[in-house]
């Protein structure tokens, strides 16, 4: 959401380069933000934090639909005129659904994207920005789970990054080169960004 973030963590380094051909390398988001070694079973029983407990049913249960149980991702929009101004904000959101009852918000933060400067976009993009991630509000917290998913405060708040549109998909400059951070729309009668980067807890 693209280092995702969206973001995904403001919109990294200032050119194309070499870079204009579209990696399949996922993006610094989920490396970061969603990365590490899950237990086989502990993520449907355990809360975040909890050491995972031995799983003795059928592995290939572990990738049943049925045993989904949390969902981590970044939402964000923006005004954008291509070439001019980026300005945005941005949510990570993690949530747990329950066997029994509603969903449950483990972690919400919210910040500020805050262009630093429009840079060469890559080819077939609409537009490309420096941005800078700015004002950061943890809202919700269970159990540290923001931290646990991998954001905090102290590593993001002043970050930059660079990103561009292309075809529905928000992109993320990585070493100089163009990866896929997550699904995006631009609008450009009203110059509204939106975009969603999916990763996982």
């Amino acid at each position: 959401m693209i280092r995702w973030m969206l973001t995904l963590m403001a919109l990294v380094l200032v050119a194309c380069g070499d870079g204009d051909s579209l990696s399949n390398t996922q993006s610094s988001f989920t490396d970061e933000w969603f990365g590490g070694d899950v237990a086989p079973g502990s993520a449907s029983t355990e809360p975040p934090g909890s050491v995972a407990q031995p799983y003795d049913g059928n592995e290939d249960e572990i990738y049943d639909d049925d045993l989904f149980t949390h969902e981590a991702f970044i939402y964000g929009e923006a005004q954008v005129s291509p070439g001019t101004s980026f300005d945005g904000m941005s949510e990570f959101w993690i949530l747990h659904y329950p066997e029994d009852g509603d969903e449950e918000v483990l972690c919400q933060a919210t910040w500020t994207l805050s262009a630093v400067e429009s840079v060469p976009a890559c080819e077939g993009c609409s537009f490309a920005f420096l941005v800078r991630y700015v004002d950061i509000t943890i809202v919700t917290d269970v159990a540290s789970s923001c931290e646990v998913g991998g954001f905090t405060v102290a590593e993001y708040d002043g970050e930059e990054f660079t990103f561009a549109y292309r075809d529905e998909q928000l992109l993320e400059l990585l070493d100089g080169e163009w990866v896929v951070a997550g699904e995006a729309s631009y609008t450009a009668s009203n110059s509204t960004l939106e975009y969603y980067l999916e990763g996982s807890y």
